[in-house]
């Protein structure tokens, strides 16, 4: 879907605590890049690295729609960069790809359809559903969904991430 605005509502250097609660709805957890338009991902990403900042920055931003409803986007970098990296739920283990250094929590209307397959989409990142808001918080690459994941990329090196 379309979106009109984003708002940053806050921003920590990358590895810093950054905590947020997570309204309703059906999310993506994964690499951003697999799944936003380009306009939004590009967005997001000068938001991410403003001018001067090679490291980057943790962020949770606001998303209006084309319709006014608004949802939200967290987006942290990782401990090291690219990879496949291990998570944690009450269904089992599974793990997330990464190609741009970072990992988010996307409502799904934001995804772009035409970027992936669902088959593709299972492969590459987590799904979760909440019914009720829940906390985030995110330190070191890591995330923790209370109740649905840990997402670990602190301790997970791969072996040519020299």
């Amino acid at each position: 879907m379309k979106h009109k605005s984003v708002k940053l509502l806050q921003a920590v250097d990358s590895g810093n605590e950054l905590a947020a609660v997570i309204p309703p709805g059906n999310y993506y957890v994964g690499d951003p890049c697999y799944v936003l338009g380009k306009e939004l991902y590009q967005e997001l990403g000068e938001l991410i690295f403003p001018p001067g900042d090679g490291n980057g920055r943790d962020i949770e931003v606001e998303v209006e729609l084309e319709d006014g409803t608004k949802v939200r986007i967290v987006d942290w970098r990782t401990a090291h960069g690219d990879g496949r990296y291990p998570v944690m739920s009450p269904a089992g283990q599974g793990s997330v790809a990464v190609d741009s250094g970072g990992l988010a929590v996307v409502d799904l209307r934001l995804c772009d359809a035409n970027k992936y397959t669902e088959e593709r989409l299972a492969e590459l990142a987590h799904g979760v559903i909440l019914t009720e808001p829940a906390r985030l918080r995110t330190e070191g690459g890591d995330a923790r969904l209370d109740g649905f994941f840990t997402l670990c990329t602190e301790d997970a090196k791969d072996e040519d991430d020299d």
